[in-house]
């Protein structure tokens, strides 16, 4: 196993939960919670520079007690492109000591050059939930009024922007697996679309944009 490891797929949780697997390799204890072998970054919004800095800082140091200190990145895709390039030089020469783990849903957020130096760990999709039933058809075979309708529903705000295309990435992932093979210009757009997300663009804008040129 590399020493540096990104887990994509399923959803949070289970992503959390393939991490603290790898952790229990190392560490025994039950919980990431006051470890001081354990290192945690975990923002909603956007991880900037400064605290992959505080990173390296912590990684020069020798583990307390475990065999290796375990750090652990959820959200990855929330890592700033300065946060990225940073982080770069800690995989260019990765402490000996140290697992480095990160989670995301969204690994095409990620630099290749970050990618490419990990072990990438990929869980099956999670089934969507009955109470999303509504977004599992088709939204992109709608009328044009229609569609113009739910951008403005969908595209109130970023949160909700990015939850209703994480719901659709998930339906034509599964479309895929039944054989579906437009599915892949589809799930193009969807990326292009939370790329979009991620530089501020007006989210009504984007999910409009989705909405009347993928097919």
């Amino acid at each position: 196993m590399l020493s540096s490891i990104i887990i994509t797929g399923g959803n949070g949780k289970s992503r959390v939960g393939e991490a603290l697997k790898i952790r229990q390799k190392y560490i025994h204890y039950s919980s990431f919670q006051n470890d001081p072998d354990t290192y945690i970054l975990d923002e909603e919004k956007k991880i900037s520079i400064n605290a992959v800095r505080h990173l390296q800082i912590w990684l020069q140091k020798k583990p307390y007690q475990a065999l290796k200190k375990i750090v652990l990145i959820k959200k990855a895709e929330n890592l700033t492109i300065p946060a990225q390039n940073a982080f770069l030089k800690i995989l260019e020469e990765p402490p000996k000591n140290s697992i480095i783990i990160l989670t995301t849903q969204n690994i095409n957020l990620l630099l290749s050059t970050i990618t490419s130096r990990c072990q990438i760990i990929r869980l099956p999709l999670i089934l969507l939930k009955e109470k999303e039933s509504k977004y599992k058809k088709n939204v992109l075979n709608l009328p044009i009024n229609e569609k113009i309708t739910l951008s403005y529903k969908i595209g109130k705000n970023k949160d909700e922007a990015q939850r209703w295309l994480k719901i659709q990435r998930n339906f034509h992932h599964q479309q895929l697996r039944q054989g579906d093979n437009q599915a892949w210009k589809t799930l193009a757009k969807i990326n292009q679309a939370e790329k979009m997300l991620e530089a501020n663009v007006n989210p009504r804008l984007v999910i409009e944009y989705l909405l009347l040129n993928a097919k």
